[in-house]
């Protein structure tokens, strides 16, 4: 497996910093290792410095396995919402986005290695990953029924704009992330931002 520290790049609870891409380059990694898969990520565990480190292994087995258990209880997710087999993700073009800014977990909360042994446990092994555009694939999603179908009513905006944020940091253009805060900018600035990108997949 590709070095854990260059996998861990992106990959975090934060809908802010979250990188579709890497997420999905990670999962790619773990499908790879096959039947040493568990035992790669529990090396991956093991070698982390901090509980994000830890996080990200989780999140790469969260996305290369399904169905999983679920995560908690997302801010922004419907109660009566269908099944995410990647949950808290929602795949779009084989991109994982994380429309979700808080979870409660209701109880006690399993430690790294023991979830990613529970996602193993729960589902199983996927394909690999085949990522399409990114821009193309956040539209698609929050203008589809199955976003309808998962996001509160009133969570729709706040979730929106958090899948668009993921999907230009997955293009790797870094610099379209400068000079904005995402998460306080006035719904105008942001759609003005928006407005002003160009590119690929992007109406």
């Amino acid at each position: 497996m590709t070095s854990w520290r260059k996998l861990a790049v992106g990959l975090c609870m934060d809908p802010w910093r979250f990188d579709p891409a890497a997420a999905s380059a990670a999962a790619n990694e773990v499908v790879r290792a096959g039947a040493t898969a568990l035992s790669k990520l529990s090396e991956w565990v093991n070698q982390s410095a901090n509980l994000e480190e830890e996080m990200a292994a989780v999140i790469a087995a969260r996305i290369a396995v399904a169905p999983v258990p679920v995560y908690g209880r997302a801010d922004t997710l419907r109660p009566d919402a269908p099944p995410l087999p990647h949950h808290p993700f929602v795949m779009s073009s084989d991109l994982p986005f994380l429309p979700v800014t808080a979870f409660e977990t209701g109880g006690a909360v399993l430690a790294p290695a023991d979830e990613i042994e529970a996602c193993f446990r729960y589902g199983t092994l996927q394909q690999r990953l085949a990522p399409g555009e990114p821009m193309g694939a956040a539209l698609a999603l929050i203008t589809s029924k199955t976003w309808d179908a998962l996001i509160l009513p009133e969570a729709r905006p706040r979730a929106s704009r958090m899948v668009r944020w993921q999907a230009v940091r997955a293009t790797g253009r870094a610099e379209l992330l400068a000079g904005i805060e995402p998460s306080l900018a006035e719904d105008d600035h942001f759609e003005r931002w928006w407005r002003s990108l160009r590119l690929p997949g992007l109406r």
